[in-house]
């Protein structure tokens, strides 16, 4: 059986599972998702950059 893992924009991945939810009458088997926003990542410099 194949999974699905959904890295989505805060609760789009969330929504979409809810979709397939109502079409499918009961949720789909092997299905996660992580919602992020940009708080949540955390930004390196580039290698070329000055160094901090």
């Amino acid at each position: 059986m194949i999974g699905i893992f959904l890295l989505t924009h805060a609760t789009y991945g969330e929504s979409l599972i809810q979709c397939a939810c109502h079409v499918l009458n009961k949720r789909p088997p092997q299905i996660v998702q992580l919602g992020m926003a940009a708080q949540d990542i955390r930004w390196t410099p580039c290698p070329w950059r000055a160094k901090c």
